[in-house]
């Protein structure tokens, strides 16, 4: 959408949508789905400021989806009760909208800050694979001319390979020299014959 291609009309656009399902909750304040897209929508600020390294706006803008109405009571609650359950220093997997409701849990409220959530939907953006990188600490030991050039690979058909630990004197100590995994086709893109980014990474 505009946001992706940098279209400066995003805001203008996010703005009148906003507006829109406001009259919409003030015509019938029982229409949850108005609030749910009104959270969704202060989404492209959260992702505008991911873009731009702006930790002040991303802070801001997942208060203003909260404030909307939009992130309902039993998401916050499941949410905390995924970020409580992980280990320390855990990597925690989400996907599209599920990832802000836990944004907002970490940043705003201080819940489990020492996880690293990880929304798969924009592991495929160079910014967002370089905030993971430069905010989150997650060495992936790519750099940004290297970010910027990933692509889908070409991946004919599912196939086992082995992956090579090496200790380089971390805390960690490999008790195997090498991890074998199955690998198959992006399950976004199974008919495709390509890996993409996020699977990559």
């Amino acid at each position: 959408g505009p946001l992706y291609d940098d279209d400066p009309l995003w805001k203008e656009y996010g703005q009148k949508a906003i507006k829109n399902f406001e009259k919409a909750i003030s015509i019938n304040p029982e229409n949850e789905w108005a609030y749910y897209k009104i959270a969704n929508t202060y989404g492209i600020w959260v992702i505008n400021a991911l873009k731009n390294k702006n930790m002040a706006q991303f802070k801001n803008a997942l208060s203003d989806a909260q404030n909307s109405g939009g992130y309902f009571p039993h998401i916050l609650e499941a949410s905390r009760a995924m970020l409580t359950s992980c280990d320390n220093d855990a990597i925690l997997f989400t996907s599209g909208y599920l990832a802000k409701p836990l944004w907002y849990l970490q940043e705003v409220e201080k819940v489990r800050t020492d996880v690293t959530v990880a929304n798969l939907f924009l592991m495929d953006k160079p910014f967002y694979i370089k905030y993971l990188r430069d905010f989150k600490g997650i060495d992936l030991n790519l750099t940004d001319e290297i970010i910027d050039k990933l692509n889908r690979k070409s991946w004919p058909s599912s196939r086992f390979e082995t992956i090579a630990l090496e200790d380089n004197g971390s805390e960690f100590e490999f008790l195997v020299e090498s991890l074998p995994l199955e690998i198959f086709n992006s399950e976004f893109k199974s008919d495709e014959k390509y890996l993409e980014i996020p699977d990559q990474l």
